[in-house]
């Protein structure tokens, strides 16, 4: 059980450092921290979403 809530924290983190990196300093990793599981996924979604227009585009992301 200790090890599960171990990895369940970690993937937090990590998820939480995902996002105040790649949200282009729209978010800190201190508000990420705060927001539901639901808002997360949503933030990553949105994020992945980006990237993904991003690898389209000529520029990078400097076109997104």
């Amino acid at each position: 059980m200790i090890d599960q809530l171990a990895l369940e924290t970690k993937g937090l983190i990590k998820v939480c450092q995902d996002i105040a990196t790649y949200s282009r300093a729209g978010m800190n990793y201190h508000i990420a921290l705060q927001m539901s599981a639901f808002e997360r996924d949503l933030a990553i979604e949105g994020i992945n979403e980006r990237l993904k227009a991003a690898s389209k585009s000529p520029f990078g992301m400097l076109g997104v």
